[in-house]
């Protein structure tokens, strides 16, 4: 059939089955190239969610030391934590505002209403408990704002690996 067609059919035919990759290909590069900008901004919002975590993970275990050393018999630890505590709260309240933006996205919402609860908890009672409650509840609220960190790390792409660490 090919031998009865003139040249000019030939190429033409050529022409047509090359004009049908084309877009195929184009699609599949554009579509890789939306992919790549899509991991990198989910990228970048992880690393803001970061940090707008982060004074939180440093403040609690302060407050911690410092509650420690208040029930401990350190009396002058009172002011700095009638310091320390409010900052915390002003934290906890951007990172809410930002968690209602893309907490969604990375499913931190809930946990973030936990250690929100669990701290105004522990803001209120740690005074008056026992020192190694006091500690113990603490270090609990450390270890959970560390996983909404590590949560938020793989769920936006930042860890190469997720099982690092667990």
């Amino acid at each position: 059939m090919l031998k009865k067609l003139k040249i000019w059919q030939k190429l033409a035919l050529i022409a047509a089955a090359f004009g049908l990759a084309v877009p195929a290909v184009l699609y599949l590069v554009l579509s890789d190239r939306l992919e790549a900008r899509d991991a990198t901004l989910k990228r970048a919002e992880g690393l803001e969610y970061i940090r707008v975590v982060f004074p939180v993970f440093l403040k609690v275990p302060q407050h911690r030391g410092q509650t420690n050393a208040l029930l401990g018999g350190d009396l002058s630890q009172v002011a700095v934590l009638d310091e320390l505590a409010p900052q915390i709260d002003a934290d906890l309240a951007t990172l809410s505002t930002f968690d209602s933006q893309l907490g969604n996205r990375f499913g931190t919402t809930e946990d973030l209403a936990d250690i929100r609860s669990r701290w105004t908890a522990l803001r209120e009672e740690s005074r008056g408990l026992p020192q190694t409650e006091s500690w113990r509840r603490h270090t609990e609220l450390v270890a959970d704002v560390l996983a909404l960190l590590l949560k938020v790390a793989d769920t936006s792409g930042l860890r190469a690996d997720p099982d690092i660490g667990n």
